[in-house]
Formats: structure tokens, C-alpha cells, sequence
């Protein structure tokens, strides 16, 4: 299983993905209070490259005093001279629970989740998955998780209805968010995520971010991302690369 963990650190700062990375820390608000943001990116391009790009997401967390709910979506589509190249959206819901929490921050969470996610261009009709396991925070003061559990998957195809699949995978993941200066922040992600009976078969996904204030609410957001499918169906190429600027605001 962890022959190909190798590929973790590969992500590109050539900035190409509008991939949302959260941590969502049980107890860092009161209890019944809430926060979270909405984004907008829109590009366009004409002369020797034509098109125009929008992306939308937002996430909303809801906070208690044993247990965190967070919720996130997005959706991008893009077209070049009428013709439509980018079609994606997901819709994404996890619920955090405080297992054990030591004064200094340091713990371990046991979070559930489910997300539903489709894209026209990797052909990808539907994809749904439900997972569980347990999070780890292993440094006093810092925001570093790491997360392991088993997640079930389902997909279904626009074409090659032959290839639709369901599986068990572990998902294994490392989360990371600091501050750079006093409005600025820097968070990476990454997924691994190898069928549990075939573990040559592997997702990997991750996501590189950097966030800038320019008010108190609104910020500037470069987001990089990098997904990886070592069996991608017929005629889809097994790695994406994208890069999204975008502007947010912060509720």
C-alpha cells in the first residue's frame, strides 16, 4: 500500500484547481456559532486563446462544544469559442468529534463524511463516497493533521458504462495551514487513497494554497492543485493539473 507514497510531495507551483482546503479545529469557537466564506473566480483570454472561465465555491462550519460540522461545494465550467472544455462541481459534508484533547491542543478526532462530485471532461457522471476514521493532531500549537479511515466509492461513467465501479479504499491524508505574516496564510493538502484489495490501483489528490487579506473579510486566493488516477477508464489521461485565482469573502 505505501510503496507509492513517494508521490506525495509532488505538486506543481506552475499554478494551475479550485480545490478547497479546510481544518476545522472542535472548540476553536463557542458553541452554535458559525463561519466560513463564499469565492468567485472568473478569466478570460481572446486573440490566439479564446475563452471564459468561472469558478463559484463556499464552505460553512458550524461549531459545538464536543463536534464540528463543515460544509463545502464548488462549481467551474469554461468555454472557448462557444464551445464548452470544463464542466465540475462537488458538494462536500464532514462532521468532527473530539475523542481525546490534551490542554496544549494536542488529540485525536473521529470524523465521518460523504461527498458527491461529477466531471464532464474525465467523464465522470457521478462519483459518491461515505467514509470514517480517526484524525490526529501530534504538535502543540500548530495546525498539522493526519488522517487515516476507509471510505466506500462508487462512479459511474458518461461513456464506457463497462467501467463503472464500486470499491473500499483507505483514505490517508495530511493537512496543513499556517501563517506566513500578519494577513497572509499558506495550506497544503493531500489525499492517498489505494483500493483496499488491489493496492496498485491509487488516487492521490492535492492542493497547495495561498491566501492574502485585503480587508478584514475579502482576501486574494491562489489555489494549485494536482490529482493523480493510476487507472483512469479509456482515453482519460491519469493526472490533472489546474490553477485558480480567485477573490473570497469571509463571513
Amino acid at each position: 500500500m505505501f510503496k507509492r507514497l513517494w508521490l506525495l510531495p509532488l505538486f506543481s507551483l506552475s499554478l494551475y484547481g479550485i480545490t478547497p482546503i479546510n481544518i476545522v479545529e472542535v472548540g476553536e469557537k463557542e458553541s452554535g456559532t458559525y463561519d466560513g466564506y463564499f469565492k468567485f473566480a472568473f478569466g478570460s483570454a481572446s486573440g490566439n486563446n479564446e475563452y471564459e472561465r468561472y469558478s463559484v465555491g463556499s464552505k460553512f462550519n458550524l461549531y459545538f462544544k464536543k463536534n464540528a460540522w463543515l460544509f463545502n461545494g464548488s462549481y467551474s465550467i469554461q468555454q472557448s469559442q462557444g464551445i464548452r472544455t470544463r464542466n465540475n462541481s462537488f458538494v462536500h459534508i464532514r462532521n468532527i468529534w473530539e475523542m481525546y484533547r490534551k490542554k496544549q491542543g494536542i488529540g485525536i478526532d473521529w470524523e465521518y463524511f460523504g461527498q458527491v462530485e461529477t466531471d464532464e471532461f474525465r467523464e465522470l457522471n457521478f462519483r459518491g463516497l461515505v467514509g470514517t476514521g480517526l484524525r490526529f493532531k501530534p504538535i502543540y500549537d500548530y495546525k498539522i493533521y493526519f488522517g487515516i479511515g476507509p471510505m466506500w466509492v462508487k462512479e459511474t461513467y458518461l461513456s464506457h458504462k463497462e467501467e463503472d465501479n464500486e470499491v473500499w479504499r483507505a483514505n490517508i491524508y495530511f493537512n496543513i495551514r499556517f501563517d506566513v505574516a500578519d494577513k497572509s496564510a499558506v495550506s497544503y493538502v493531500a489525499y492517498y487513497q489505494p483500493e483496499i484489495e488491489d493496492d496498485s490501483n491509487v488516487d492521490l489528490k492535492q492542493s497547495f494554497e495561498f491566501e492574502s487579506k485585503i480587508t478584514k473579510s475579502l482576501s486574494f486566493v491562489v489555489n494549485v492543485s494536482y490529482d493523480y488516477d493510476s487507472h483512469p477508464i479509456t482515453k482519460v489521461k491519469k493526472y490533472d493539473f489546474s490553477q485558480t485565482t480567485s477573490f473570497k469573502y469571509n463571513f
